[in-house]
């Protein structure tokens, strides 16, 4: 009797696991059948989760980019519904089965991960496509980070394209002097790097003093940065750095 007890009690751990385990999975299916699925659905969301320098280069016709490196633990702001059809590639199947993996045990339900664009049938948006594509679109900032340092926090309040707002606000106990020369970096594989741009910007190098108690606004021209692709960066000064996101609408 004993013994079928705990068979049966060991079932029902086991069926619940497997419940479990079948909530959070994602589907893989040939890029035949993508293109085939494309063709006939509505509603769904091509996800290219390589890095932002190769979704420059070339993509699938309106995938949108979130880097593998970037999904974490949190709902990614470009993929709202958990319930829509998501069609998930990178460049060879291994980035997107990671972050397939990733999306279903986040809560995501209709996730169909389709391996690679070096082996797409379909077409596929590159070279002059992308440059006339990049010109007829506009930033906006999504999402941000405060950065602190010491009692100094350094807040982004407002971004109109090509000015972004920033609040500094010293609670330190002291005075704090700044300088006007910003600081641009971006997340490269999880290491924050400072942009290309930013090294090769003169940004003006005047200084100021921040009273204890007291807040400056201050702003950044980003247009002086020539082009920025969608990706995280973080922007600062003294190594105050705040950090945002960079997205495209049409």
């Amino acid at each position: 009797m004993f013994r079928k007890i705990v068979a049966a009690v060991l079932a029902v751990f086991t069926l619940a696991g497997c419940a479990r385990e079948k909530e959070n999975t994602y589907r893989s299916i040939s890029q035949e059948e993508a293109l085939a699925m494309m063709a006939s659905e509505k509603d769904y969301i091509i996800l290219d989760v390589r890095r932002t320098d190769e979704f420059a280069e070339s993509h699938l016709p309106d995938a949108v980019n979130v880097p593998n490196e970037t999904i974490t633990d949190s709902m990614p702001a470009e993929l709202p519904d958990p319930d829509q059809l998501i069609f998930v590639y990178c460049r060879s199947g291994n980035r997107s089965k990671q972050a397939a993996e990733k999306l279903a045990a986040m809560g995501y339900t209709n996730i169909v991960e389709i391996g690679g664009i070096t082996t797409w049938p379909g077409r596929i948006e590159e070279g002059e496509d992308m440059k006339n594509a990049f010109t007829k679109i506009d930033l906006i900032m999504d999402t941000h980070k405060d950065g602190e340092l010491d009692g100094i926090t350094l807040s982004l309040k407002e971004f109109a394209y090509p000015i972004m707002k920033m609040v500094l606000s010293n609670q330190s106990g002291k005075p704090f002097t700044y300088g006007s020369a910003f600081v641009l970096e971006t997340n490269d594989n999880g290491e924050w790097k400072e942009t290309e741009q930013s090294r090769n910007m003169m940004w003006t190098m005047e200084a100021y003093e921040l009273a204890d108690g007291e807040s400056v606004e201050l702003s950044a021209d980003i247009s002086l940065l020539g082009d920025l692709y969608p990706d995280r960066y973080r922007i600062g000064k003294e190594g105050i750095m705040a950090e945002f996101r960079l997205v495209y609408t049409e």
